[in-house]
């Protein structure tokens, strides 16, 4: 699980990158307290964006905190400000979690293109589709895929391939007497990608959850 740790902190520390991955920010000094505030942020498991985005907001928070220097209005802007980084690291850990999926073909079939693995048994956050076979990427980053597809006769055998796009990147070969072919690869995918298997040629497609096409979300 993704850590956010924000503190405020009463400190004489200066503005630094530390050692652990933290950052601390100093401000001018607030009313009569004669102290400096100091934010710490654990940036050490956070997407290269949201760093940006927390160290930007801190920034925002901090100066607008100069023009006004009084302690309500800097409790004010903390609070607004709390919120909006607390939603966008919900938002990136939902979007890390929802790009995975697994599924099977349950029936033997002699697909003309996209081989639609009808029995889902893991799809979080509903990138791949049941009903098309297509797995849509919902973020941009590297995705790891997996497909097993075996031929569905004895003296038969079958071509397919992994498409990206529409655009064929590696093939699978599933030779007679119910053989199979299987990919490993990770790919580089932009947002609303497409992903799928298709047949190419020779004989159908085995089911019996024989034939597997699964994906997740590595990282960025």
């Amino acid at each position: 699980m993704e850590k956010f740790i924000f503190f405020i902190l009463i400190s004489s520390a200066v503005g630094q990158n530390q050692p652990n991955g933290n950052f601390s920010f100093d401000a001018p000094l607030i009313g009569e307290q004669n102290l400096p505030l100091v934010a710490t942020l654990d940036f050490s498991k956070i997407d290269t964006e949201l760093k940006s985005y927390i160290s930007n907001t801190v920034y925002r928070v901090t100066d607008e905190k100069v023009k006004n220097d009084t302690q309500p209005e800097v409790d004010k802007l903390i609070k607004q400000a709390v919120p909006q980084i607390v939603d966008a690291v919900t938002e990136n850990i939902h979007l890390r979690e929802s790009a995975s999926f697994t599924a099977s073909l349950a029936n033997s079939r002699v697909p003309a293109d996209t081989i639609i693995f009808d029995k889902v048994w893991l799809n979080t956050g509903n990138a791949y589709d049941k009903n098309t076979g297509v797995f849509t990427a919902p973020r941009g980053g590297r995705y790891h895929f997996s497909a097993t597809v075996m031929s569905s006769g004895k003296y038969g055998d079958v071509y397919s391939a992994l498409k990206k796009n529409n655009v064929t990147h590696f093939n699978i070969f599933g030779g007679e007497n119910f053989s199979t072919g299987t990919v490993n690869c990770v790919l580089a995918l932009q947002k609303g990608d497409h992903v799928r298997i298709v047949r190419t040629r020779g004989e159908g497609v085995y089911g019996g959850h024989w034939s597997v096409f699964s994906g997740y979300f590595i990282g960025e």
